[in-house]
């Protein structure tokens, strides 16, 4: 995990290996219903909509959850997306600014590292040092919950068919 800040700007980077094949990541990834089994159950996360279950270049999701003790709409739109690549931008929602980027890199038949990047800003009344503390660790305790989340359903599915 790796956290930088430039003024108000925010970097958080998360990354873990799965012992799976990266088009299976890649597939289970890009399946807008991936993010329902990931995300912990504290935060009501909810597709409301979404124009591709498939994500690519210019799906547009619309996401409810609670964040920060909040409960939000959220909507987003796949920016960009190539093999192994893609980016979801935040049209609207809790943050000024709000960047993911997804990240797979095969290290060899059997095992993927798993990469996110997110590009963000506070809103300016919660702008300060122990906001954007509480908001790093929170983030860390949500992308830690992922990553085991993400290793086990892909464990689970890898031993029903055998990949």
């Amino acid at each position: 995990m790796t956290i930088t800040r430039d003024k108000s700007n925010l970097r958080f980077e998360h990354s873990f290996i799965v012992n799976t094949c990266i088009d299976y990541v890649w597939n289970f990834y890009t399946d807008i219903m991936h993010l329902e089994r990931i995300t912990p159950s504290q935060m009501h996360l909810k597709i409301l909509s979404t124009t591709s279950s498939e994500l690519h270049a210019g799906t547009l999701v619309t996401l409810s959850g609670t964040f920060l003790f909040i409960k939000k709409t959220w909507k987003s739109q796949i920016t960009y997306s190539q093999k192994y690549k893609y980016v979801d931008e935040m049209i609207n929602g809790p943050f000024p600014h709000w960047r993911h980027t997804h990240i797979f890199v095969k290290l060899d038949n059997h095992k993927t590292i798993i990469k996110d990047e997110i590009d963000f800003k506070l809103p300016f009344y919660l702008q300060g040092r122990i906001i954007s503390c509480y908001m790093i660790r929170s983030l860390k305790r949500i992308f830690d919950f992922r990553k085991n989340q993400t290793i086990a359903f892909l464990m689970e599915k890898k031993d029903e068919n055998n990949i």
